[in-house]
């Protein structure tokens, strides 16, 4: 955990890459800003940053220029992996200029670069002075130069793993070089489209095979959710496939369930299982114990609803996450408005599906919930902020000098027969449980209407 200061005033980082100085107190630093890009993956600031331990100040440029990219002794363009040599220089993966830039650590100045199609990642190990590189599809061992800017000779090569097409674009690959064991061992990670953990160890200075890691490669489950009695507990598995383990028994049961891949799941009463689709034209459904559809009677006989609810959730705003069950068999669930990323509102239906009333006006797009208690209670976590300030004063000097842009004069009017209230895009409003008292901040002050 970096519990010092703030790097940088940008909170999307980019490829991060890092390496520890010579001295053990310097840290390294690319990728802790993305520079601007007309379309695909925004590249690397074309700079290197460090920081000093223990003080973990503000991250400043060591080397290149955050805004000008380039070549040359002065500039570099998306640089990613970084290596400390042990002897006093940075080796820096200059990707856009395709070569590794080798640089002073004592002052930065430039020494002289070696030419690299397109490098991620590199390392250097200390004993033998090879260079590692991570280019083309393959990690390469070259002999390194007496001097910075000679030409590297090939001393072995490892092809990796070729990935399904589907997943090579988005796929990122991660390397560790074992400096101390004795021959190299070779650590390469990959984020997705294969084994996540690798290793190669050399023989006779060539690359091994490249195996699998000792580790169990976890199954792919998500999406969990437990039971209003906590016996038990259930979870995604692949397309359509829930899997219930029963905590009393601990035997698991397995369900094929109608719906989407991104499909999210509640416990009813009774074992019933509610589901809400990811960007699906229509709203929750629900099943039996056993996996049997089990429409809501008060839509079974329309067409188009086909026995579920009419919340629509849109896959970018109005999340599939975004409701809950109590134990009675009603469902509470935020149902967005007629303006993309606006305002939304919290329903609440019966077992039959039939709507009882809205139980909550507004929230924003990005709040979480609703949540049901077991008394009945709902609760939302939104994004609340005091009159006049875009954060609590609790987190001045923790967070960075960005734009804050989710702001608007849009209003809003409230009414539920007896109470009427307006509200300011940039403020929150709720209703107690009882549905008698409007409270929330909004832009002038505290809100707080009968």
């Amino acid at each position: 955990t970096y519990a010092g200061a703030v790097l940088v005033d940008q909170t999307s980082p980019g490829r991060v890459f890092l390496a520890a100085g010579a001295d053990g107190k310097t840290i390294y630093m690319t990728g802790i800003e993305r520079g601007p890009s007309a379309k695909g993956e925004r590249p690397n600031k074309p700079a290197v940053y460090k920081t000093v331990l223990p003080a973990r100040g503000q991250a400043k440029v060591f080397f290149g220029h955050p805004r000008r990219a380039g070549d040359g002794d002065k500039r570099l363009n998306n640089p990613r992996g970084l290596a400390a040599d042990g002897k006093g220089n940075l080796l820096i993966a200059d990707h856009g200029n395709d070569r590794i830039a080798v640089v002073r650590e004592a002052d930065g100045k430039f020494l002289g670069a070696y030419a690299v199609p397109s490098p991620d990642w590199v390392d250097v190990h200390p004993a033998s002075g090879a260079i590692y590189v991570h280019t083309a599809g393959s990690v390469v061992k070259f002999a390194r130069p007496d001097k910075p800017g000679g030409e590297l000779r090939e001393l072995a090569r490892l092809k990796l793993p070729k990935l399904p097409q589907r997943e090579a674009a988005r796929a990122r690959w991660y390397f560790a070089l074992d400096r101390q064991a004795d021959p190299p061992v070779l650590w390469v990670g990959l984020s997705r489209g294969g084994t996540a953990l690798m290793r190669c160890r050399e023989v006779g200075g060539k690359f091994g095979p490249l195996t699998q890691a000792g580790y169990y490669a976890p199954k792919n489950f998500f999406n969990i959710a437990t039971s209003l009695d906590r016996n038990r507990v259930l979870c995604k598995h692949g397309y359509n496939v829930v899997e219930v383990l029963d905590e009393r028994t601990g035997k698991i049961g397995r369900l094929r369930l109608t719906g989407s891949p991104g499909q999210t799941y509640r416990f009813g009463p009774n074992g019933q299982l509610y589901g809400m689709d990811h960007a699906w034209p229509n709203g929750i459904r629900r099943w039996d114990a056993k996996g049997k559809s089990l429409p809501f009677a008060a839509t079974a006989a329309d067409p188009t609803l086909r026995g579920r609810l009419p919340n629509r959730p849109s896959g970018t705003t109005s999340w599939e996450r975004d409701f809950d069950v109590d134990r009675a068999g009603n469902v509470y669930v935020k149902i967005r408005g007629k303006r993309y990323h606006g305002r939304m509102r919290v329903d609440k239906y019966d077992r039959d599906g039939n709507f009882i009333q809205t139980l909550i006006w507004v929230v924003s797009d990005g709040a979480l919930g609703p949540r049901v208690g077991p008394r009945g209670n709902v609760y939302i976590a939104e994004c609340v902020k005091p009159p006049g300030k875009s954060y609590p004063d609790f987190f001045k000097g923790n967070l960075p000098k960005t734009k804050i842009d989710k702001r608007g004069d849009v209003a809003q009017q409230f009414n539920d027969g007896n109470t009427t209230g307006t509200s300011r895009e940039d403020s929150t409003l709720a209703w107690s449980n009882d549905n008698t008292h409007l409270v929330g901040l909004c832009a002038p002050g505290l809100l707080s209407q009968r």
